[in-house]
């Protein structure tokens, strides 16, 4: 059975066989004082709470839904970071009680969406498959998706090792590593952790990954279908160049890897501004040659990219419409000087010279620039004039206390 096909043989969270208790929703003063629930005792109560009390005077309680979404007292504690509470909780769950889901998450996932490792290691040393648990065909209900998704490398590390990745089917596999490249996991910086081993721990946790979504050391460009694709697409769309350096190490025929939608590489990164991505073009010599010569969708080439408008969040990463003219102006011209002459001027399915989209994608920001110049001319005058009349004068301020108690401007 090819990787592809394998089935996944991870847990899938069971119903409940039998009717679980429910405790009405609690919205008023009385409502509290009939229905005691786990809800009060976890928003209210301290972390040395007695839970024998509560177990004893509400033996339902441990395992009652308190929500109409499900929710259970361990649930709450999870996600409120209540680590001694959560630990007196489990003392006292069954096994079965730690399945019980809120909207089709356990406990576990809850707690993956936390920066407290240590409540996800108690749940895991009570019940050894929490983290295999997630409904069918939803790998984002994983506790360890939970993880990636919310970007804890810490939290990651530790589901990782607990979770049996390579018994997942291939999609689920292929969804985990894309999350791990969507969410900029190289980007992730602890405050008490030496910078150097942390992204030497995320470097080792993405290899290991990448493997199990390649199925193994056995990996060639000849392999390479739309799911890897996506996978390289995504990597250089948010300029994660530590993911692509794992990948193309693993395969150097990845960096040239080209679709019709979507061309290179580079020609993702000159699309989307990834500068850092860019720069490897200058990397592999002599390769940027054949590179610069590749098409993407609609016979758009590297400078016809480099004229389309790019979205707001990178367009941002400089404030003023000016100063956003003037870096989509530079990075205009610097890919003018890798791309063929001819190039230049070649014009695109729709008839239309990378000048040409330049000008039209951008004409709104060219109108905004000028507006921001005319007001940040003004403002400037503005400050210039209350300069020369607030502080100008005040240098030559002459106080004659001595004469008349009071001051006179000499001009």
């Amino acid at each position: 059975m090819t990787p592809k096909s394998r089935p996944s043989t991870l847990l899938h969270a069971p119903t409940c066989a039998t009717p679980r208790p429910w405790l009405p929703q609690c919205t008023t003063p009385a409502d509290f004082k009939e229905y005691p629930s786990s809800y009060v005792f976890i928003i209210d109560m301290p972390e040395n709470a007695n839970t024998d009390a509560i177990s004893a005077n509400h033996p339902n309680c441990l395992g009652a839904a308190i929500t109409k979404e499900q929710d259970t007292a361990l649930t709450f504690a999870a996600a409120a970071k209540r680590t001694r509470f959560v630990k007196k909780l489990l003392k006292l769950m069954t096994v079965e009680e730690l399945e019980l889901k809120t909207n089709n998450c356990t406990a576990l996932y809850f707690a993956a969406q936390t920066e407290i490792v240590t409540i996800a290691e108690e749940l895991v040393k009570r019940h050894k498959d929490l983290p295999s648990i997630f409904p069918e065909n939803c790998i984002q209900l994983l506790p360890l998706y939970a993880a990636i998704r919310t970007g804890n490398r810490d939290m990651v590390s530790y589901l990782y090792s607990v979770t049996p990745v390579k018994d997942l089917a291939y999609m689920d596999r292929f969804e985990l590593f894309n999350a791990a490249i969507s969410n900029d996991l190289f980007g992730f910086r602890g405050r008490f952790c030496n910078k150097a081993m942390m992204k030497a721990s995320a470097h080792q946790l993405v290899y290991r990954l990448w493997k199990v979504v390649v199925d193994g050391d056995n990996f060639s460009s000849t392999l390479v279908d739309g799911h890897h694709i996506e996978l390289l697409v995504e990597a250089a769309k948010v300029g994660n160049v530590e993911f692509l350096l794992i990948l193309i190490r693993s395969c150097h025929d990845l960096i040239r890897l080209r679709d019709q939608k979507h061309g290179t590489l580079f020609h993702i990164a000159i699309k989307h501004r990834q500068e850092r991505v860019f720069n490897l073009i200058y990397e592999i010599g002599v390769a940027k040659v054949n590179l610069a010569t590749y098409h993407a969708e609609g016979a758009n080439n590297m400078l016809h990219l480099a004229g389309q408008l790019p979205s707001s969040d990178r367009l941002n990463i400089v404030s003023g419409a000016a100063l956003q003219m003037q870096r989509e102006l530079l990075w205009f011209q610097e890919i003018e000087k890798i791309v063929r002459k001819s190039f230049v001027n070649e014009r695109n399915e729709n008839g239309e010279t990378p000048k040409d989209i330049f000008v039209n994608t951008h004409e709104e920001l060219r109108k905004n620039g000028e507006k921001w110049m005319r007001n940040t001319a003004n403002s400037c005058m503005l400050m210039a004039a209350l300069i020369v009349t607030v502080v100008f004068p005040a240098a030559f301020t002459i106080p004659l206390a001595t004469i008349k108690k009071q001051a006179f401007l000499y001009f």
